[in-house]
């Protein structure tokens, strides 16, 4: 979903997502969507949601591949082991509390980036509306769909944070 905002707000052709965009880096990907957005001209709130999101995704995203590429060491304890390319070994916590936590906090960052695509597509459309043609430029403003996506990204946030932090050892 990271890819397919990246897509809208950068205003990339469709052959972008499946050639160029893969090949990115995720922080080069989060720094890039920043910058569309400040191209857009989107609010400061949504900057705001945009960081926020960007920083979630990578930490989820991190312990995701962390639970995925563990393997159980201790099934009584719920403990298993990740060895990283570079051969370091770290615990990694896969209780059904844990695994729980993680689930729900990614549920939860769908929607939000969802919302997020959601506002960069509004952005996008009303753009080639008025550059086609389409409507008078200024015409269309998407502004109160774009605050009502923003309240979801909103729900989003303060569900993952009534989670609280993830089970520790």
């Amino acid at each position: 979903m990271l890819d397919v905002s990246l897509y809208s707000g950068e205003d990339l052709s469709a052959d972008c997502l499946l050639d160029d965009l893969p090949r990115r880096r995720l922080d080069e990907k989060i720094k890039q969507l920043r910058k569309a957005a400040l191209r857009w001209q989107l609010r400061s709130d949504c900057l705001d949601a945009i960081e926020s999101t960007a920083a979630a995704f990578s930490q989820l995203k991190e312990l995701r591949n962390a639970v995925v590429h563990s393997r159980l060491f201790n099934s009584q304890t719920g403990i298993g082991h990740r060895v990283t390319a570079r051969g370091e070994i770290f615990e990694v916590l896969l209780t059904t509390e844990a695994l729980h936590w993680l689930y729900e906090q990614l549920v939860f960052l769908r929607s939000e980036l969802r919302a997020l695509l959601a506002i960069f597509d509004l952005v996008r459309t009303t753009a080639a509306a008025e550059r086609s043609g389409m409507v008078a430029v200024g015409r269309i403003d998407p502004s109160r769909e774009v605050l009502s996506w923003l309240s979801e990204v909103d729900r989003c946030r303060r569900g993952r944070q009534h989670l609280g932090t993830a089970p520790e050892f």
